[in-house]
């Protein structure tokens, strides 16, 4: 559904059936369906929804606006793709739950601690502050001086100088790399506002910002890092840069899931995501070279040939494209993409909607049909929307 027109959402999904309206809200990335669920959507559907990796940053920061409701909140605040606009939002609903279990589980859930602390910093719960400080693995990623800064600030303003300056000498020795001036000034008078302030608004500035992210191991630190404490993204400044020093793709990566990412930063390269085995920096290994004939992609159904198509895409020997027109099952094709980075989104959609809009174009009824008929049809994905424009007449 994620290449149908966003005017065609409140006509299509009334009509799904259950199985198929209830992945739509986990797995897919409509245009209009955060909008439809806000206007339409049931308790239980925003929940699911709020929990759906795949609903673009800039959709679940509209989602964010419309959250209150503690599960939903908690569940958006978790959402790997959540951006820290999004999760800012929702943290006030979310943080004081979340972080005591981040906390006990910090070794299985480094990544997430890691991210969450980084937005948890700015509750204004000494607690949630205290905790968020206390959750990251400084062993798997080294605390961002803007965390460690925004929370002494805020322990500073609620429990006073001897909190603050517990909770440095606590992660000190967690922070990241060498330590600007204003920083190693702010560390060294943890009781005075200003010099807080004023180092804060150093490192959230864009030259700093974008140096530490030109510094960091792999996407995950990235990722970390742009949900540290800061101003809004200056794009114009990041592109500029990009155009006179060329960004690492990881970082690219990273930036392809923040809001308001313009297309010249996306990037589509997987294997330069910096995520293979949970590790910053590691880039998953490239298949061993072959023709993408060698997948036969009309027997997807075989799960060592699913597994095939699966390294290959991810590897990029076989595109998103191919897949989705030459794969069968169709439903197959599309669990194979489903696996892409976030970052990928925009070449899987383009891809879907080449093979789709042409054919089902503003039709909701042949929408419909396709859809209801996916997890059950046998051909591929142009044999699908095929069949169902012919049944819609």
């Amino acid at each position: 559904m994620s290449s149908s027109p966003a005017a065609l959402c409140g006509r299509i999904l009334p009509r799904l059936e259950g199985g198929i309206r209830h992945e739509v809200f986990a797995d897919g990335s409509a245009p209009g369906l955060v909008a439809y669920a806000i206007a339409h959507g049931s308790a239980e559907e925003l929940v699911v929804l709020a929990k759906n990796p795949a609903v673009a940053p800039d959709d679940l920061v509209v989602l964010a606006a419309h959250t209150s409701e503690p599960q939903q909140a908690e569940h958006l605040f978790a959402n790997s793709s959540a951006p820290r606009e999004a999760m800012v939002r929702v943290m006030p609903f979310a943080a004081g739950s979340l972080m005591p279990t981040l906390l006990d589980h910090r070794d299985v859930l480094r990544l997430d601690a890691a991210r969450c602390a980084s937005v948890a910093v700015e509750s204004e719960d000494p607690h949630v502050v205290r905790s968020a400080l206390l959750v990251v693995d400084g062993d798997f990623l080294p605390l961002s001086p803007a965390v460690v800064l925004r929370g002494c600030l805020g322990l500073l303003w609620a429990d006073g100088r001897e909190a603050a300056s517990q909770a440095l000498r606590d992660v000190r020795d967690r922070v990241a790399g060498d330590l600007s001036a204003p920083v190693r000034d702010a560390f060294a008078d943890p009781f005075a506002p200003a010099s807080l302030g004023r180092a804060l608004a150093y490192e959230s500035s864009p030259p700093v910002l974008l140096e530490h992210l030109r510094r960091c191991r792999g996407r995950d630190e990235a990722l970390v890092r742009l949900h540290a404490p800061r101003d809004a993204i200056d794009w114009a400044f990041v592109v500029e840069a990009h155009r006179h020093e060329p960004l690492p793709g990881f970082v690219l990566a990273a930036l392809a899931r923040q809001v308001g990412c313009p297309d010249e930063l996306r990037t589509s390269s997987p294997e330069q995501d910096g995520t293979a085995g949970g590790r910053p920096g590691a880039l998953r290994p490239k298949a061993v070279p072959r023709e993408p004939e060698d997948v036969r992609l009309g027997e997807l159904g075989n799960a060592a040939v699913a597994a095939l198509a699966h390294e290959y895409y991810l590897t990029g020997v076989l595109s998103a494209s191919a897949i989705l027109r030459e794969g069968r099952p169709a439903s197959a094709a599309f669990e194979i993409i489903a696996s892409s980075a976030r970052e990928r989104d925009h070449d899987v959609a383009r891809a879907i909607a080449e093979l789709t809009r042409p054919v089902l174009g503003e039709d909701a009824d042949a929408w419909v049909v396709a859809l209801n008929l996916l997890g059950d049809f046998v051909g591929t994905l142009p044999e699908l929307v095929g069949t169902a424009s012919a049944v819609a007449r």
